[in-house]
């Protein structure tokens, strides 16, 4: 192999397999720790309430609690969506627009 041959090469994969164990061991040992002392996991009523409510007493994203017409000043009206079209006409497609002679 290039720059060393096998013996250089076994001492990198060993080398390896020791970072790796050390490291593993040391994650788990870690997240055992806080398991058993605070927990991983927040309750069900937490989850569902929102994270950022319940650590933070805000939400984490206000923008999806904002009216559109007021976010982004964006049209409300029936053009606005496909689904006010169909309501209006029957008809997924908008309606056709002809051209007038001039």
């Amino acid at each position: 192999l290039y720059g060393g041959g096998f013996d250089q090469l076994i001492a990198q994969a060993v080398g390896l397999v020791i970072a790796f164990t050390f490291v593993f061991a040391m994650s788990y040992l870690t997240f055992a720790a806080i398991k058993a002392t605070i927990g991983l996991r927040v309750t069900d009523e937490q989850e569902d309430a929102g994270l950022d409510i319940v650590e933070h007493g805000m939400y984490g994203y206000p923008e999806q609690f904002i009216p559109r017409a007021e976010f982004g000043g964006a049209s409300t009206g029936p053009a606005a969506s496909p689904a006010a079209t169909t309501a209006i006409t029957g008809s997924s497609t908008a309606p056709r627009t002809e051209e007038v002679p001039a």
